[in-house]
């Protein structure tokens, strides 16, 4: 955002932003390597900053201030549960040296952060496995209610903006266009529904290094119009675009608590999305969505029909993540926290 390290902008009163270190690197390695150097080589500066607590979401982030600390409480927010290597960009990367050493810091942060703060079961179990239940408190992802909400009135603009018609039905996607994600197989569902453009059309928001691949293969598979690219939507425009949507589909292979079900569901939009991270702590089988254990276009292409053959109160979905508000976040939240004068957050 232009900002230069260690320049302070002040966000909202009480809450400054201090940008560490810029992240212009070269793709030859990654980020991991980068964000651990810039962590190392602050350290200090950051320690006798005057910070009273460090609450860090990153474990790149969280080993250097493990040793030699002066006292000063170290929060870990872990983010799911998987060893994201397996799913790295450089196959290097995939080996069992590199998967074995980004255990062991999960296991040394287990053992020497003063408390942990799981995303999801799965997270708290791992901690409770790994002797750190007595310091691990379970707090899920949080949506701000008040932004993300069942708006009719916008729904009706988008739909008339993109000619939608009574009949048919948007399944949407929101997310980076990587393998990881698996938008392939939405594209291949809405083929198997149908090429009529009177019953389902894809929309796709976000860009990514397979954008030019995925926007070959709708062409090939789909008639004209069937799925959109949008591209990156800002974020103030996307409570809009849930609203125009039916069903969101996230056929991810590892995900932890994903914002955009979270958004989505505040929307009042279900939604249908891998039994991966702690997305089946949020999705209530046929209320607010559905749960893949296996991914196969035969399998989204059957719950995108059985979403489209049940009848959803958008509000009664919106209601079934309104324990997941920044609110109640805050409050989780405040009870951990030794109410700092000043915290540290690194995200």
């Amino acid at each position: 955002n232009g900002t230069l390290p260690w320049q302070s902008v002040e966000i909202k009163p009480g809450v400054t932003f201090v940008a560490v270190a810029d992240f212009n690197f070269s793709a030859s390695l990654p980020m991991r390597f980068f964000t651990l150097w810039h962590f190392l080589r602050w350290r200090s500066r950051i320690l006798h900053s005057g910070v009273s607590v460090l609450y860090i979401h990153n474990p790149e982030m969280v080993l250097p201030f493990l040793f030699f600390n002066p006292k000063i409480p170290v929060i870990f927010h872990q983010h799911g549960s998987g060893n994201p290597l397996f799913k790295a960009k450089f196959s290097w990367a995939r080996t069992p040296l590199f998967l074995w050493g980004f255990d062991l810091i999960l296991k040394t942060i287990y053992r020497r952060s003063d408390w942990i703060i799981a995303i999801d079961s799965l997270c708290l179990e791992q901690s409770q496995k790994h002797g750190a239940a007595k310091k691990t408190t379970m707090i899920m992802n949080a949506v701000d209610t008040e932004k993300f909400h069942p708006d009719e009135r916008s729904r009706n603009e988008m739909r008339t903006r993109y000619n939608i018609t009574e009949d048919q039905r948007i399944v949407s996607f929101v997310g980076r266009l990587e393998e990881i994600k698996r938008v392939g197989l939405a594209i291949e569902s809405i083929r198997q529904l149908g090429s009529d453009n009177s019953a389902f059309r894809l929309f796709i928001a976000g860009d990514g290094t397979l954008k030019e691949r995925l926007e070959k293969q709708a062409e090939q598979l789909t008639a004209a119009g069937n799925v959109i690219f949008l591209g990156s939507i800002r974020h103030p425009e996307l409570p809009a675009f849930y609203n125009m949507a039916d069903i969101l589909i996230l056929p991810s292979e590892m995900e932890g608590v994903p914002m955009v079900i979270l958004e989505s569901l505040a929307c009042g939009t279900p939604v249908i999305a891998s039994r991966v991270g702690g997305i089946p702590d949020i999705i209530k089988e046929g209320v607010n969505g559905i749960t893949l254990k296996e991914v196969t276009i035969e399998k989204l292409t059957q719950g995108v029909v059985a979403l489209k053959n049940i009848r959803h109160d958008r509000t009664r979905v919106a209601q079934s993540v309104k324990h997941l508000s920044t609110t109640c976040f805050a409050q989780n939240l405040q009870a951990i926290l030794p109410r700092p004068q000043n915290l540290w957050v690194a995200l």
